[in-house]
């Protein structure tokens, strides 16, 4: 079987509940059974370091193909503990840099809680997909969102997003379809395991 191309999107900080990065955590462990790439932001911290802690455990204990790969900006390398993992990883001079190589043939991104560095990339994302064309102008498919709604941690955005939806300033075809929120890991993972055929 190929492998399987996803980008991880998630918080630099734990949170204020433990729950949060259990969660992260397990998720890893369950994507990484799989033949799966999975680009993240580098860090061993935060839910993102809980998400890749549990990806390599995984890797170990399952012995599967898995590889995980870690892009992270030169000016948060000592603040992320980069090595602590000892998985490959590349240093960019820019954030932009870092978010063009997530999007870069990736299939799908799975989305933990996170701040507004998260954010930005989830809508990134969207607008990079949201009403491409192909050579005889047919729109191109958009690429699934996976978002873990620990504690409904994205209802309000989610809400907003209906709301701006509601009032005309988002179109119907921008890509929010493509949100698939679940709110556990076993739930998120079974959905991404029979989308992406894992």
């Amino acid at each position: 079987m190929s492998r399987i191309s996803l980008a991880l999107y998630g918080g630099s900080r734990d949170g204020d509940n433990p729950v949060f990065a259990e969660e992260s955590r397990a998720l890893g462990g369950l994507i990484g059974r799989h033949n799966v790439l999975l680009k993240y932001g580098g860090s061993a911290k935060g839910l993102m370091g809980a998400f890749a802690r549990g990806f390599v455990d995984s890797i170990r204990d399952y012995q599967s193909d898995s590889q995980l790969y870690g892009v992270m900006p030169h000016k948060y390398f000592f603040e992320g503990d980069v090595e602590a993992l000892g998985f490959k990883y590349s240093l960019t001079e820019t954030m932009a840099e870092r978010k063009a190589y997530f999007v870069r043939d990736t299939q799908a991104f799975i989305v933990l809680p996170g701040g507004t560095g998260t954010l930005d990339e989830v809508f990134e994302s969207v607008e990079i997909d949201n009403n491409v064309k192909d050579a005889e102008g047919n729109r191109l498919p958009v690429r699934p969102l996976y978002f873990l709604n620990t504690l409904g941690y994205y209802d309000h955005m989610l809400a907003q997003l209906k709301h701006s939806e509601k009032l005309g300033f988002i179109s119907s075809h921008s890509g929010l379809e493509h949100f698939r929120v679940e709110e556990t890991p076993a739930a998120l993972y079974e959905r991404i395991k029979k989308e992406m055929s894992l």
